[in-house]
C-alpha cells in the first residue's frame, strides 16, 4: 500500500504596525550598508537598500534584522513584502525553507527603525552542515564514468535508502533528514534539489497536491529535473516504502512526464502560494528516450540496464499481454526456459485477471513440469492504463534440472 506524503506548512507572512507617519521618501546619495554580527542591524538610505539587505539576510538565514531606514512609512510594509516575495522567487531553496516573517516598524517622524523576525526550516549552521554532507555524499556515490541519467539515479536511490518516512510531519528539512534519517515532502525535495544542483543539473521545486488510494488530497513538494534537454517529475518521497523497507527501492515515481504523474499529482503554475516561478512542461516519455540511447550510444547496455532496474522494459510489446491467451503463452514460455522467477505486464480491462490467472499458471506448471511457485499480482504504476498490472512468479521450483547444451 503506498501512503501519502504531505507538504506541511504554507509559509505565512504577518504584518505587524507598531507606529507610523507618512512623508517623503528622503532621496539620500549612494547607499551605506552596514551589519553588526550579534544584533544584524543594517542602514539603508535608499528602498532599493533595503532589498539588498532582505536577500543578503534571508540568504544567510539570518532570523532577526533591525534596518534603521530614513524616508516615508507610505506603504512600507507592502514594499518590503515584496521584496521578500521576489527573495524567495529568485532563489528556489530559500523559498521551501522559508517559513514565516513578522514585520514592524516604529518611526520618529522620517527616522524608521524596521525589524524583520524571520522562521526557516534550517538555520544559517543548518544549511552548512547540509551543504558540507551533500559534498561528502556525492563524493561517495557519483562515480567518473557515471553518464548523467546513472547520476540521478545514484541521487535518488541513496535518498530511498538512506531516508524513511516521518509519518509524524514533525521532521520536515534537509537537516533532520541527513541527522535523524527521517523526514517529510520537503526534506526529501530539497536534499535532491541540492545534490543535483551540486552536480550541475537543471533541477526544480514544484508544489501542489497528491493524493493516494488510502489518504485524501494533500499538499505536496517533489522535483523537476532536466536530462538531455527534456523535463521529468522526480518524486522521491513516494518511491520510499512507508513502513520504510531496509535495501527496497520504488521507481514508480521516477522520471515521469505531465501526463503519467498527473495520475495522483496535481499543480499550478506558481505552485501552492503563487509564488514559483513557471513550471516547464514534461512531455518526453523517458522509456522514448532510453530507446533512442540504445541506438544512437555507445553506452546501450547502461541503457538497457537503466530500463529494466526502473521497469520500463514491462511497457514492451514482448513484456506485455492484453489477452488471457497470450498471458498464458507467454508464462508457458517462462517456465519452458528455466526461469526462476519473472514478471509480466497484463492490461486487465476486462476485468478477468484474477479469476483466471490461478488456473492459467497452474495448467502451464503442469505442462512444463513445475513442482511449486508462488506469484503475487500488483498495479503497474507505470504502466500507460488504469488497468495494467504486474504478474509476478517467484520460487519456481522444477521436477527435472534444465536440459544440458
Amino acid at each position: 500500500m503506498r501512503f501519502l506524503k504531505m507538504w506541511l506548512l504554507i509559509p505565512l507572512i504577518i504584518f505587524g504596525l507598531i507606529l507610523s507617519s507618512t512623508t517623503t521618501i528622503h532621496a539620500g546619495s549612494s547607499a551605506v550598508l552596514y551589519a553588526n554580527a550579534s544584533t544584524n542591524t543594517y542602514k539603508a538610505s535608499l528602498l532599493k537598500d533595503i532589498e539588498k539587505i532582505i536577500q543578503e539576510a534571508m540568504g544567510k538565514r539570518q532570523n532577526t534584522i533591525v534596518i534603521q531606514y530614513k524616508g516615508s512609512t507610505n506603504k512600507l510594509l507592502d514594499v518590503i513584502s515584496g521584496y521578500i516575495d521576489k527573495a524567495i522567487e529568485n532563489d528556489e531553496y530559500l523559498n521551501y525553507s522559508f517559513r514565516s516573517v513578522n514585520m514592524s516598524y516604529k518611526a520618529y517622524g522620517t527616522d524608521i527603525t524596521i525589524t524583520l523576525k524571520f522562521t526557516y526550516y534550517e538555520t544559517a549552521a543548518e544549511m552548512k552542515y547540509v551543504d558540507q554532507q551533500v559534498n561528502a555524499i556525492l563524493s561517495k556515490i557519483i562515480k567518473p564514468e557515471m553518464n548523467n541519467h546513472e547520476k540521478v539515479k545514484a541521487v535518488h536511490d541513496y535518498l530511498v535508502l538512506n531516508l524513511g518516512y516521518d509519518t509524524t510531519l514533525i521532521s520536515n528539512s534537509p537537516y533532520t533528514a541527513l541527522t535523524k534519517g527521517i523526514t517529510a515532502c520537503n526534506g526529501y525535495a530539497m536534499l535532491a534539489y541540492k545534490m543535483l544542483k551540486k552536480l550541475g543539473f537543471d533541477v526544480r521545486l514544484i508544489s501542489g497536491t497528491a493524493s493516494s488510494q488510502a489518504y485524501k488530497t494533500q499538499n505536496h513538494a517533489w522535483n523537476l529535473v532536466k536530462l538531455d534537454d527534456k523535463w521529468y517529475h522526480l518524486d522521491v518521497t513516494w518511491d520510499d516504502p512507508v513502513p520504510d523497507e531496509a535495501g527496497r527501492i520504488f521507481y514508480d515515481y521516477y522520471l515521469l512526464t505531465d501526463k503519467e504523474i498527473s495520475k495522483n499529482h496535481s499543480w499550478k503554475q506558481g505552485g501552492i502560494n503563487g509564488e514559483e516561478k513557471p513550471y516547464p512542461a514534461a512531455t518526453t516519455a523517458y522509456l522514448d528516450l532510453l530507446q533512442s540511447k540504445l541506438s544512437s550510444t555507445n553506452e546501450a547496455e547502461r541503457y538497457q540496464e537503466l530500463m529494466v532496474t526502473i521497469g520500463l522494459h514491462y511497457l514492451l510489446p514482448e513484456n506485455t499481454a492484453s489477452r488471457l491467451i497470450e498471458l498464458s503463452d507467454m508464462i508457458g514460455n517462462q517456465f519452458a526456459s528455466y526461469n526462476n522467477e519473472f514478471n509480466l505486464r497484463y492490461i486487465d480491462n476486462k476485468g478477468d485477471l484474477s479469476t483466471n490467472l490461478r488456473q492459467i499458471i497452474y495448467d502451464n506448471a503442469v505442462k512444463h513440469k513445475v513442482k511449486s511457485w508462488s506469484f503475487v499480482t500488483l498495479p503497474y504504476i507505470r504502466g500507460t492504463t488504469s488497468f495494467d498490472q504486474l504478474v509476478m512468479i517467484s520460487d519456481i521450483v522444477y521436477q527435472n534440472d534444465p536440459p544440458k547444451d
